[in-house]
């Protein structure tokens, strides 16, 4: 099944009849205004983010349950918007605007609330990702990485600033792995955007002339997907670009 997202309902593509299918709240959604989502393949369940916090797991049988733990949360103070959605083997980790939950998808409970910032500030993370034993969490201040193996990451102090960075204060909004390189999206504004890959040593630039505007960095695959304001770019593993 596909999946995609509008502003008031989910719905699918059946890859086997060719059918389409519906999600909306009418008959089984919980609310409307989806911001973000993501698949857990060892689950099979979808993770729907809404912009008022809520968020749904829709599992393979098409149950629909409900998970409002960050929406209802009362000590979460400020900023609560759901960013991104990143799974790692049965985690949801949930980049918002106060820093990262961890939903645990096989138990569809919070496992964990990261604050990452200064002092164990609240930051606005835009993105998770795993890279070289380490998580990264991008922001609109920079990167802060933490190792896979800390024994605590709900601890500040176990969250590291990236100081390796080209630009280390930039806004940045999209991260994703591909072929053993991390890349970063530095969002800039209206065609001012520019993408950096890091090798695993240190940081450089992806197709600096491709300034447009970047909605979504994603591997797939065998492919790297870079969607674009105007276009979709695909390269392969050796990143030669094989389709727009």
């Amino acid at each position: 099944k596909v999946f995609a997202a509008t502003d008031y309902e989910l719905f699918y593509y059946d890859t086997e009849d060719n059918s389409i299918h519906i999600l909306n709240k009418i008959n089984g959604l919980s609310d409307v205004g989806i911001s973000t989502m993501g698949y857990c393949e060892s689950q099979r369940k979808l993770l729907v983010a809404y912009t008022n916090s809520n968020i749904d797991l829709v599992d393979a049988d098409g149950y629909v349950s409900n998970m409002s733990d960050i929406k209802d949360n009362k000590n979460i103070i400020g900023n609560k918007n759901i960013n991104h959605v990143t799974i790692n083997g049965d985690l949801a980790y949930v980049a918002c605007g106060f820093g990262i939950v961890v939903f645990d998808l096989k138990k569809e409970e919070v496992k964990d609330t990261y604050y990452i910032g200064n002092q164990g500030d609240a930051v606005n993370v835009t993105d998770v990702a795993f890279f070289n034993g380490r998580i990264y969490a991008s922001t609109d201040n920079g990167i802060y990485y933490a190792s896979q193996n800390a024994a605590n990451l709900a601890n500040y102090a176990s969250w590291s600033f990236d100081n390796s960075l080209i630009h280390q204060h930039f806004a940045y909004t999209e991260m994703a792995v591909f072929n053993n390189r991390l890349f970063l999206n530095y969002n800039g504004g209206y065609d001012k955007d520019t993408v950096f890959m890091n090798d695993g040593s240190h940081w450089g630039y992806f197709e600096k002339t491709n300034v447009s505007e970047k909605y979504e960095l994603r591997a797939y695959n065998d492919k790297f997907i870079i969607t674009n304001r105007y276009s979709t770019k695909v390269y392969d593993t050796n990143f030669n670009l094989v389709q727009t």
